[in-house]
């Protein structure tokens, strides 16, 4: 019997798998891709999920498996864009004197 139980909780867990599975491989290829025609990573993410969205035709995840992702997403592009930002840039830009007409 504990063997069932075992198998039960293994289908139900792989279509999540999978849906993780897709999302990052779709993410870390578009991502490639965008750096590869010299944008920003970030780009290819969006475009990522613009396609796996359920408001576009393709991949769709199911909906409590997508807002999931969504949620570790904006993380992710949070914690990215702390780490594109220079302070010391952003300190310059306030401290130098703004042009007047």
């Amino acid at each position: 019997m504990p063997y069932s139980r075992h198998m039960a909780s293994i289908v139900d867990t792989a279509p999540l798998v999978l849906n993780i599975g897709v999302v990052l491989g779709a993410a870390a290829t578009m991502g490639f891709a965008a750096r590869k025609l010299g944008l920003p990573s970030v780009i290819g993410y969006l475009a990522t999920g613009l396609l796996v969205s359920p408001f576009t035709p393709g991949f769709v995840a199911d909906n409590n498996q997508l807002a999931l992702l969504a949620d570790i997403g904006i993380v992710l592009l949070l914690f990215e864009v702390g780490i594109e930002l220079d302070l010391r840039k952003i300190c310059l830009l306030y401290t130098s004197p703004s042009p007047r007409d």
